[in-house]
């Protein structure tokens, strides 16, 4: 019970994860080709950056909190559920 549970909000939070991760990519390149490329092929590390540095949203901090909350929160509950990842 308490498995398939850690996996359905795991898997819920991975997705708000992944719809924060597209948010700052749109706006990476709506600022800089360059550093929208930089965003999709270095995505974690430079993204990163970019929300705490660059990202300028009335909205930041629900996108922060989601896109941390989502990757932290929802990962340690994939795990803790054992959900057996590709890599």
């Amino acid at each position: 019970m308490l498995h398939s549970l850690f996996t359905i909000v795991g898997m819920g939070l991975a997705a708000v994860h992944l719809v924060c991760w597209i948010v700052l990519l749109i706006d990476a390149f709506t600022n800089s080709v360059w550093k929208g490329l930089v965003g999709l092929f270095c995505c974690e590390l430079y993204l990163m950056y970019y929300a705490f540095a660059e990202y300028r949203s009335e909205n930041k901090l629900m996108v922060l909190l989601g896109y941390f909350g989502g990757m932290f929160l929802g990962g340690a509950l994939l795990e803790a559920a054992g959900v057996n990842w590709p890599w």
